[in-house]
């Protein structure tokens, strides 16, 4: 098992950032270095997920901004350098052996890419925002065999999306709020295969729902708060096989779930 962080060798005013290892047993970090031996630096923030057996690790630095690794941590690639001027890949999440994250590509914005971690080839799902407007997607998460996660679109606003192995681009579950106005769904939990969130309604306010992954199997749990106004569900939590969440009712008040 290893450690792996950023930090600073010595105070110095605008020096960056090292990246280290601290391997279980020894007694000190080293600092991470690429294949000619050049320490790895970055801004002073990295985000890392596995998947398959590979580490993926994300620092905005010198000579790339993606960094592939063997487990044993040995063997160290540079998968992608962005360009200075727009933000480094970000929301890392690995579903079986392929990565996903969000990236600002050279001819649209903010979208989500795919990146397949036998072939280490780079693919972008789908510019759901068309042109170099962004979509902006967040809240990856794992669902089944696919993921879903929340994305802006002009014509929906900001809704809750799928990508499932049946489907050749991101599928919309839920316009929550119907037109242009965003739903911004929260929350997100995995619970005995369906993910359960919380997101403003028109009709039944804020309440918590659940989906399977598909529109039709995307719906309300229970409308708490009865009508428009809002129970607001939220620190959903998972305890002994069964899902938890905070909520407002109104004989109740805002009680444990």
């Amino acid at each position: 098992d290893s450690v792996i962080f950023a930090a600073l060798n010595r105070p110095s005013a605008g020096r960056r950032s090292i990246v280290w290892i601290w391997r279980e047993g020894e007694t000190s970090p080293v600092p991470l270095t690429t294949p000619d031996g050049s320490e790895i630096t970055c801004d002073g923030e990295i985000e890392g997920v596995s998947t398959g057996n590979r580490l993926f690790l994300v620092s905005r630095g010198e000579d790339a901004d993606l960094w592939r690794f063997n487990r044993a941590l040995t063997e160290i690639q540079p998968v992608l350098k962005a360009d200075s001027t727009v933000p480094r890949p970000s929301q890392l999440t690995a579903q079986g052996h392929l990565l996903y994250f969000v990236y600002q590509g050279e001819s649209v914005g903010r979208e989500l890419f795919k990146l397949d971690s036998s072939t280490g080839l780079i693919d972008l799902v789908a510019d759901l925002n068309p042109g170099p407007e962004h979509s902006s997607p967040y809240n990856i998460t794992p669902l089944r065999d696919g993921i879903v996660f929340n994305a802006t679109r002009e014509d929906v606003g900001t809704e809750l999306w799928g990508l499932f192995p049946e489907h050749e681009s991101p599928i919309l579950l839920g316009d929550f709020v119907p037109g242009a106005e965003s739903s911004r769904p929260y929350s997100h939990h995995v619970y005995d295969d369906f993910l359960y969130f919380s997101c403003d309604n028109p009709v039944h306010g804020e309440e918590l729902w659940r989906s399977d992954g598909t529109p039709e199997g995307t719906r309300l749990v229970a409308d708490l708060n009865p009508g428009d106004s809002d129970s607001e569900p939220y620190s959903l939590t998972i305890l002994n096989s069964a899902l938890y969440f905070t909520a407002r009712a109104p004989h109740t008040g805002e009680e444990v779930w």
